[in-house]
């Protein structure tokens, strides 16, 4: 009999799992495949709060928490479990193409100004780009905000010799490598004793009542007091036989990983997807319009540059596709032509979690008094990971979060 079960062993499931073993819980992770195989080992890592979707007061101050616990965790990982997660303080530089991009930009600016800092240049009164350049805004949370002429960036990062606008530079950003960031929890959790069992996929529940008291994994029965569904998209189905509706939806993200010889890039760049929706808009509704299509290059210290991404309604088809490689590889190559002559190491396709509200789902399961849901994270699972791992250790527990959930409930489906 085990205190938790975990059902998934992704980022979030892997998160979840330490933060109860943290509370001397005896918990077990289920995981349908490998542990980490699925969306979470090929995110990029980008420790970003950007307006979309942080908007959401809570969520952006939860993404502002986990960010901060991450500089606490790299070292701990490193010497409880020798693990490096690959933390960098590098900043991220987002990149305009054109004029209509470097508006969408200085929208971002001014949302940043607006809801995360305080004081400073006031965009919408800079009638050009190069108006004013190398202004500085003070953020209180998120570090500062640097507009860069074009001149500027090519000075700054040779590398980028493509046409471009100017930029904004977010020097406090970080990136770690997501791989890492689960075998941390992973072996950190092992190491507090959770159990972690791969090639385990949930056939069924076992109820009473209100309560769940067993689900059968590969053929085999496993009892708790507690269940958490951290399944990513694979959540809705799972929770169905419950009674329960959690609608995530899958969206498929590709990369290319090239290989460097000598890293020429000290920072991710990001161009386009700066474009913000007037309400709220859910990733679907994006990638239908194009409105969220945006490229990056991520440099990693092993020596990796992983260019991506798409959107994509694919179903639970996690391939990669020859089309969408194509476009990733011209795309980012017309900012850094320098990407095209570096050697492919591979490619990657992974299904991202997504809701219509661009909210994860958090929180006790409505009618059923011992499940908890943890899921639709979309983009933003590696980030939220700390935050979604404490605050369901402590609804487990009995303690209150320590930032409000009821935005985020399964309840408001």
């Amino acid at each position: 009999m085990f205190d938790v079960i975990v059902v998934g062993g992704g980022v979030i499931g892997a998160a979840v799992a330490y933060y109860l073993s943290l509370e001397k819980l005896k918990v077990l992770v289920l995981e349908k495949d490998s542990v980490g195989q699925h969306a979470s080992a090929g995110a990029v890592g980008f420790l970003t709060v950007d307006s979309v979707p942080f908007s959401h007061d809570v969520l952006r101050e939860a993404g502002l928490y986990s960010r901060k616990a991450y500089l606490s965790l790299a070292p701990q990982f490193k010497k409880e479990c020798g693990v490096d997660i690959d933390l960098e303080t590098c900043g991220t530089l987002r990149v305009a193409k054109n004029e209509f991009d470097l508006a969408n930009l200085r929208q971002e600016g001014d949302w940043q100004k607006a809801h995360i800092g305080e004081g400073g240049t006031d965009f919408k009164t800079v009638p050009a780009p190069m108006a004013r350049p190398n202004r500085t805004f003070s953020l209180k949370k998120c570090g500062d905000v640097d507009f860069l002429t074009a001149t500027e960036i090519a000075k700054r990062w040779p590398a980028i010799e493509g046409k471009i606008a100017g930029g904004f530079f977010y020097p406090q950003d970080i990136q770690v490598t997501s791989s890492r960031i689960i075998e941390a929890f992973r072996q950190s959790a092992a190491a507090l004793g959770a159990d972690f069992q791969e090639s385990r996929e949930v056939t069924s529940w076992e109820t009473n009542g209100r309560r769940i008291m067993a689900v059968t994994a590969g053929g085999k029965k496993y009892a708790a007091l507690t269940f958490v569904l951290a399944a990513g998209p694979w959540s809705e189905a799972l929770a169905k036989p419950l009674g329960l509706r959690v609608p995530v939806y899958p969206v498929r993200g590709q990369l290319l990983i090239f290989e460097m010889a000598q890293r020429f890039l000290s920072c991710p760049i990001i161009t386009g997807g700066a474009a913000r929706a007037s309400g709220p808009i859910s990733a679907l509704e994006a990638l239908r319009s194009g409105a969220a299509e945006s490229y990056y290059l991520g440099p990693k210290p092993d020596g990796h540059l992983y260019a991506g991404t798409t959107l994509e309604e694919a179903g639970f088809d996690e391939s990669c596709t020859e089309e969408a490689l194509e476009r990733i590889g011209n795309e980012v190559c017309r900012i850094v032509p320098k990407a095209g002559e570096l050697p492919v190491k591979g490619s990657w396709a992974g299904l991202r979690p997504a809701t219509k509200d661009n909210l994860p789902i958090l929180g006790k399961a409505p009618e059923l008094d011992n499940l908890y849901l943890a899921t639709g994270h979309f983009r933003k699972g590696i980030l939220l990971a700390p935050f979604t791992g404490k605050a369901i250790a402590d609804l487990i527990v009995g303690r209150k979060p320590m930032l409000p959930l009821d935005d985020f409930s399964p309840a408001r489906f």
